[in-house]
């Protein structure tokens, strides 16, 4: 991405939220979904977890629409399953 940003060179693929987390660049376009890669984020409780009730609060709050929002902004998508 700095690369990009300094004129070094005039386009990559990454990840979105990389591109628009970096000053002087452009988000141009999203490849077809075809060719899309997507990653994927889960979360869990380990069993013995020192606070499993805060652990579940946290995963329910990531996954509620406050959250959502955000990670949209940042170029993340939300996909239910």
């Amino acid at each position: 991405m700095e690369a990009v940003a300094q004129g070094g060179a005039e386009l990559t693929v990454i990840t979105v939220p990389n591109i628009l987390g970096t000053p002087g660049v452009e988000l141009a376009g999203l490849l077809p979904v075809e060719l899309q890669n997507y990653i994927v984020f889960t979360a869990a409780v380990g069993s013995k977890a020192q606070d499993a009730e805060a652990a579940i609060a946290l995963i329910k709050f990531l996954a509620g629409a406050g959250a959502t929002a955000v990670l949209e902004s940042k170029g993340m998508e939300r996909v239910s399953r």
